[in-house]
């Protein structure tokens, strides 16, 4: 999976579906955090899978009150370790620092594994020893809920509102500065030269029975909006020439669209990385003034006979630039 798509995947949410994960999963998992880099290669995480009901039973008097959410989930990873598994030198806590990078290699694996893991910071650690005899000398950097996003109202209130609150983070220039502290680091958004816009008739059957379009027609406006990109861009001939797969798509409904509105798809390209572009979509009224929607999708280039993502050829790069979004 592209990377850009794992990033903006991940979620720890605290809804789980009871069903089991596999083994081999599990495995996959753990593999991938095994080859996560640390100093001199010491490698000192240190992983208790709990995947059973009686186990993970166990585990509920080392929890936080407010962290028995986790209970429901079908595995349970604590991550455990002691300076001596790592590097000594400078007085830094190397161990927790690999441990954690080999943390967040587990984390990106478990959602290009289909799966969400969701840290926790509410635990007793001497508790947690004491129940699965994990030596005393041992530190319990963090335990992990592992399995099958679930459904929110399955969750108490409490725990349902804070899975409710908006996915947001502080802005890049209040953490990370330019050659010295008093210069933030700032990157400029270019917009496009020009976006790509289409008119798109609205036919009869895209209504429903409230009398508005019917939301599941809005992708197929986008899909439309493609289709006369490409035909414009590289010409109608050369469309079945451009080997790529959809890997995701999303869309914000803002307002209904109705019979009479002359809608029109507004696109333009972000994110262009080594295999993957994103397109952008605003379906926007006649004049501009009214947006019924926005969205994205992330295209994959692919090589169908050799099953493999492939590299984003220079001539799309070269024909869609004036329609790429760029920071500068």
């Amino acid at each position: 999976m592209e990377f850009t798509k794992i990033k903006e995947m991940r979620e720890s949410k605290r809804a789980f579906k009871p069903d089991k994960v596999s083994k081999e999963k599990i495995y996959k998992i753990l593999d991938t955090a095994r080859w996560s880099p640390s100093a001199a290669n010491m490698q000192p995480a240190r992983f208790l899978v709990l995947d059973s009901e009686e186990s993970i039973r166990r585990i509920k008097p080392g929890l936080a009150e407010g962290n028995y959410w986790a209970l429901k989930a079908p595995v349970i990873i604590v991550v455990f370790s002691k300076p001596e598994l790592d590097y000594q030198g400078n007085n830094l806590k190397y161990y927790t620092f690999d441990s954690g990078q080999a943390v967040m290699s587990l984390i990106y694996a478990a959602v290009d594994n289909g799966l969400m893991a969701h840290p926790m910071a509410g635990f007793d650690g001497n508790k947690i020893k004491e129940i699965f005899n994990i030596p005393s000398d041992m530190d319990i950097i963090v335990v992990i809920a592992l399995g099958y996003k679930g459904d929110i109202n399955t969750l108490d209130d409490e725990t349902r509102k804070k899975d409710m609150k908006e996915r947001v983070r502080k802005p890049l220039y209040e953490i990370a500065f330019l050659n010295d502290l008093n210069t933030p680091f700032k990157i400029t958004k270019r917009e496009p030269e020009r976006y790509f816009e289409t008119r798109v008739e609205i036919r009869f059957n895209d209504i429903d029975l409230i009398g508005h379009v019917n939301n599941a027609t809005f992708l197929t406006y986008f899909e439309e909006a493609r289709w006369k990109f490409f035909a414009e861009i590289f010409g109608r001939e050369n469309i079945t020439k451009l080997n790529f797969i959809i890997a995701s798509i999303t869309i914000d409904y803002e307002t209904p669209i109705f019979p009479l509105d002359e809608p029109i798809v507004r696109m333009w390209v972000s994110d262009i990385g080594r295999t993957s572009f994103k397109f952008n979509y605003q379906i926007v009224s006649k004049d501009g003034k009214k947006v019924f929607a926005k969205g994205g999708s992330v295209q994959v280039f692919y090589d169908y006979a050799e099953n493999k993502p492939i590299k984003v050829p220079p001539e799309f790069i070269e024909k869609a630039a004036p329609y790429t979004e760029k920071y500068i």
